[in-house]
């Protein structure tokens, strides 16, 4: 469990002046979790109710490093923030859940980073686009490092007007931007583990009817929500037939360039598979590519053959999945369906 917005209305809120609603999102913000944390942010506020963004793992640790592993710490979250509610606003609010982000984590080897993981994330933006037509794939990356740092997908033309987004994210880089050093340092030492995460964080628009306090309190936003989010974004990694087809438009443009390629005089295999390391996502597509191409037998074995050792010499080199990348996101897979949220209460 990450975050999640929500308005909250009340109906003095229209006989407030602006200095005294600003009076209001400062004592929000400024109520700390009992494990001494802010974690409540004002995104605006008017006579009509104030927008905020709760964050869960704040709560605990003040960061998004923490990781919310079940129902019971979410609605430790809700009670707390029910209770502040009540002496800030001294009202019974009604709250209307607007948004809801939940992550899923997985796990990289030891020898891999987040950009090895390039081509999957690629493949995964096609796989979106394919099934919402109207969607938006963003990469943002790091100019300074040249890096990729997070992709996001939204079923929209605009990310802002989403309805469902995903967004993957190297959460060890994230962390690194927002924290200051010394904090940052501490989380690095707290959690061991935080250079081997992706962050798989999804989100929905909800639309359900206002809760009183006592109703949203009990209300348990990770048992009703997280299975269904986790079938959003294994929805886009688990589709064979749509995985088979992209791979197949992108062999077919490889055979192309395979037939130009082949009628220059300095033609070579080496050279032709780095200059068309951009389409290349697996190591069967080449296999298929030749197949088609090359009629000889032995030559095609010969191309494999070097093919082969060309593109495991490029992955080793550039830590890029490349060779195995089906067999990588079949394990992705299984390990995601594994990980689950306890549910008990």
């Amino acid at each position: 469990m990450d975050t999640i917005q929500i308005k909250v209305k009340t109906n003095f809120l229209k006989d407030l002046t602006s200095s005294e609603l600003e009076k209001y999102k400062y004592n929000v913000e400024h109520y700390f979790s009992p494990y001494g944390y802010s974690y409540i942010d004002v995104l605006s506020q008017n006579d009509k109710g104030f927008i905020l963004k709760v964050s869960f793992p704040r709560f605990f640790a003040g960061n998004n490093a923490y990781l919310i592993s079940n129902c019971d710490e979410c609605l430790e979250v809700q009670n707390h923030l029910i209770e502040v509610l009540k002496e800030i606003f001294l009202v019974d609010c009604k709250i209307e859940l607007q948004r809801v982000d939940i992550p899923f984590t997985y796990m990289m080897s030891h020898n891999e980073k987040f950009t090895s993981y390039i081509k999957i994330f690629r493949l995964l933006a096609f796989s979106h686009s394919k099934q919402y037509s109207t969607s938006t794939a963003k990469l943002y990356k790091d100019v300074k490092r040249n890096e990729e740092e997070s992709f996001i997908f939204s079923d929209t033309k605009s990310i802002s007007g989403y309805n469902k987004k995903i967004m993957i994210y190297n959460q060890y880089e994230n962390l690194k931007t927002k924290l200051v050093p010394e904090e940052f340092s501490k989380c690095e030492d707290k959690y061991g583990d935080l250079k081997r995460r992706i962050r798989i964080e999804v989100s929905r628009r909800i639309r359900i009817k206002p809760f009183s306090l006592s109703r949203f309190k009990g209300f348990n936003i990770l048992y009703n929500y997280s299975m269904d989010f986790k079938k959003d974004f294994m929805f886009i990694l688990d589709d064979k037939k749509i995985m088979e087809e992209i791979l197949e438009e992108n062999t077919v443009k490889l055979i192309e360039r395979l037939k130009e390629a082949r009628q220059r005089k300095d033609f070579q295999y080496k050279i032709f598979i780095l200059e068309n390391i951009d389409l290349i996502y697996d190591y069967s597509m080449i296999k298929k590519a030749y197949k088609e191409v090359i009629e000889n037998t032995k030559t095609r074995e010969s191309a494999i053959k070097i093919t082969k050792e060309v593109l495991e010499e490029y992955s080793s080199k550039n830590n890029i999945i490349i060779v195995n990348t089906l067999k990588k996101m079949k394990e992705m897979s299984e390990e995601l369906y594994e990980t689950k949220y306890s549910y008990k209460k």
